[in-house]
């Protein structure tokens, strides 16, 4: 691939508010590879374990953990894969959020690439309305990575809709023990700053005139060392 892929999501978030210096260092070490599973089988299960009601139907019936978990493993690719993702979705199911399903229009930039910081759904926590973002990734998103998250999230959601000018944002992360269920922990976006959009958008600009010109280099390693189609 000679074209700089885009990066993932998660990464963007954390690379992207960093100094331009520390945005170098964090590209040049970035290894762009494929994970060793997918964590698409649970979110395929998403509107089940936060009990989504829908206008027509209502809320949905009870649906057993050992039902969703058996949906997870028929969706997955491998044994390794269901269970990295049952272990997750244990830990959301066991919070007994609910809620109903709520489209979002994903975020442009400038660049291209378009991004889409929370899970289509608007959850009742303790009584408010809250817009979720699940990062089952076992590394965690660092303060500024949860900052341009929830800058992204106030951008798309509460400042084009005034129905959701006050609905609260939610970053959930999950523990990583040996073996059992990954516990959940969520932050919440109270009192943090947040960037405003013309900012956003030259963070995410700038990471990747800078990708593309360490990318650009890999590629040139390669061809010189013999090992890359010409």
């Amino acid at each position: 691939m000679t074209t700089a892929p885009f990066l993932p999501e998660i990464d963007l978030a954390n690379i992207a508010p960093l100094p331009i210096e520390a945005k170098w260092k964090a590209l040049q070490g970035f290894k762009q590879g494929r994970p060793p599973y997918s964590y698409k089988p649970l979110r395929q299960s998403l509107s089940d374990l936060l009990r989504l009601e829908t206008p027509l139907f209502g809320a949905p019936p009870e649906t057993s953990f050992q039902q969703l978990a058996a949906i997870i493993r028929r969706n997955s690719r491998s044994t390794a894969e269901a269970e990295a993702n049952i272990r997750v979705a244990a830990s959301i199911y066991a919070a007994r959020w609910k809620g109903r399903p709520q489209h979002f229009h994903s975020m442009g930039t400038t660049i291209g690439h378009r991004l889409e910081y929370w899970t289509p759904a608007v959850l009742n926590i303790d009584g408010r309305a809250v817009v979720p973002y699940f990062n089952p990734r076992r590394s965690g998103m660092s303060p500024h990575a949860r900052r341009f998250v929830f800058s992204m999230m106030h951008e798309q959601i509460r400042k084009p809709d005034p129905d959701y000018a006050a609905v609260a944002f939610c970053i959930n992360h999950f523990s990583s023990p040996k073996n059992g269920p990954r516990e959940m922990r969520t932050t919440f976006d109270d009192g943090v700053a947040l960037y405003e959009f013309d900012e956003l958008q030259a963070m995410v600009a700038e990471t990747y005139s800078i990708w593309i010109e360490v990318w650009a280099g890999r590629i040139a390693e390669v061809r010189r060392s013999g090992n890359g189609a010409r």
